[in-house]
């Protein structure tokens, strides 16, 4: 595991006094927050230079990475999927936006091969990845994100 993963998973910055489900949490949404929007930046240049120059090696091993690190992050959340059906019903609390980073993640894995059966066109545009990131749900969640740091 490298260390970017390692660090993903680190909940030591949590603050004692919250339930090991609250750190938990805490440490999952404020790294889901960082991976989205690095790898949002990430996945639109790398999806500019897949559909000009088509698969290669290296835009497979920028993915492959990239897609590691959002399965770090979205592991533990959909493991834990009681905590975010509680969150979505939290007043107070905004759920991270889990179809974002599911699609993200997906359209990572999607260039990770050869093109031969046509899969580059289920890829995530940079329309649809703004219109994701846009959502009224995703855009609270990130000010929540802001806000707590």
């Amino acid at each position: 595991m490298n260390e970017l993963r390692r660090t993903l998973l680190d909940d030591s910055d949590a603050p004692r006094e919250l339930s090991p489900d609250l750190a938990f949490l805490a440490s999952r949404n404020a790294a889901a927050a960082a991976v989205l929007l690095h790898h949002a930046e990430v996945y639109r240049d790398l999806l500019d230079r897949y559909r000009a120059e088509g698969p290669s090696e290296e835009i497979e091993e920028i993915a492959i990475d990239a897609a590691g690190n959002l399965a770090t992050v979205l592991q533990p959340l959909r493991r834990r999927e009681d905590l975010l059906t509680a969150m979505e019903y939290a007043p107070n609390l905004a759920a991270p936006p889990m179809a974002a980073l599911d699609q993200l993640f997906f359209s990572f894995v999607l260039m990770t091969g050869p093109d031969a059966d046509g899969e580059s066109e289920n890829l995530l545009s940079a329309d649809d990845l703004d219109a994701l990131l846009a959502t009224e749900s995703t855009q609270a969640w990130l000010k929540s994100m802001q806000a707590s740091t």
